[in-house]
């Protein structure tokens, strides 16, 4: 027999798998309606004889019956359990309504959203005082939640008020057990619990409908973050603000210090440069960098004669 024939056998049963394909293509091959074979025909190119094809027909029926006896269907059970975790920060949002809030309520134990007291955290209650502290109290689970949502959050560990929320702008700090950070303003935990809640009110469900995204982790501020480049940046601005372009130098070694929760860096370094009279001046500058998108958030510099703000 041809080795044409395995080929046309093998080819089809992996393509198209499965022992009611299988069949068909076993009854194509013995009726000659096989395509490929003659469209290569039309070509000139070498094809399959009548004998050939009714051999490679009944091979292809014994091997895929063999290797697919469920005709290529799924053999899970109605009884298996239903897959609710998914990869990807932005996948969540793919599972339906009420899976997604099961999974989400398994990752946070209620023992960590129960409702503070002044005395259980007395520096936040006396830096936001005490109408914002009992809102917080209200949306201390859905801050949880709003981490929760997020396919980075394995579990949730801690929750507390952040040091940076004030009375007008709440933030929580939320720490999940693989050591995920998530930084939750209060939109966002109001727009969880306008999803979910079902005592939300209509005013809360329209207001907050556009800000229905899943959380970052503080981490993913960072990933775009490249230290070389940012001090490129801050003396390429320093470069085009001096006076003689030419003659500016950063010096020595800089020193970066990470704001992680913030998203920013601060890089210091020595310079020199001259002045219009040709005079080489010292200095040092800091400059403050954006993790997110390696932007510029300020720039300074000082010598003998004082600070300078650049940007």
């Amino acid at each position: 027999m041809a080795w044409g024939a395995l080929i046309y056998a093998a080819v089809s049963l992996f393509v198209f798998g499965g022992i009611l394909s299988a069949i068909a293509f076993a009854l194509a091959a013995l009726m000659g309606w096989s395509r490929v074979f003659d469209e290569n025909a039309a070509e000139g190119k070498p094809t399959l004889s009548g004998k050939e094809r009714a051999i490679s027909g009944v091979i292809l029926a014994i091997v895929g019956a063999a290797l697919f006896p469920n005709g290529g269907k799924d053999t899970k059970t109605a009884s298996s359990p239903p897959v609710v975790s998914v990869k990807g920060p932005q996948q969540m949002a793919t599972l339906d309504h009420d899976t997604q809030w099961k999974a989400m309520n398994a990752k946070v134990d209620q023992s960590l959203t129960n409702p503070l007291e002044r005395n259980d955290d007395p520096v936040s209650y006396d830096k936001v005082g005490k109408r914002a502290f009992g809102s917080a109290n209200e949306l201390r689970r859905w801050a949880a939640l709003a981490a929760s949502q997020s396919d980075a959050c394995d579990n949730v560990a801690w929750v507390s008020l952040s040091e940076k929320a004030t009375p007008a702008a709440l933030l929580w700090k939320i720490v999940c057990t693989n050591k995920e950070v998530f930084l939750i303003p209060e939109d966002q935990a109001r727009s969880v619990r306008a999803q979910f809640d079902p005592n939300a009110t209509l005013e809360d469900r329209k207001k907050f409908a556009a800000l229905v995204t899943i959380a970052q982790p503080v981490s993913a501020m960072w990933k775009p973050f490249d230290e070389g480049l940012a001090v490129v940046t801050c003396e390429s601005a320093l470069e085009r603000a001096a006076v003689d372009r030419g003659s500016f130098s950063g010096e020595g070694l800089w020193t970066v210090a990470k704001d992680e929760e913030g998203g920013i860096a601060t890089i210091v370094r020595d310079y020199s440069a001259k002045n219009a009279f040709g005079g080489t001046l010292s200095g040092k500058y800091q400059c403050i960098v954006r993790a997110n998108d390696g932007s510029i958030a300020s720039l300074k510099t000082k010598d003998a004669l004082g600070v300078h703000r650049v940007l």
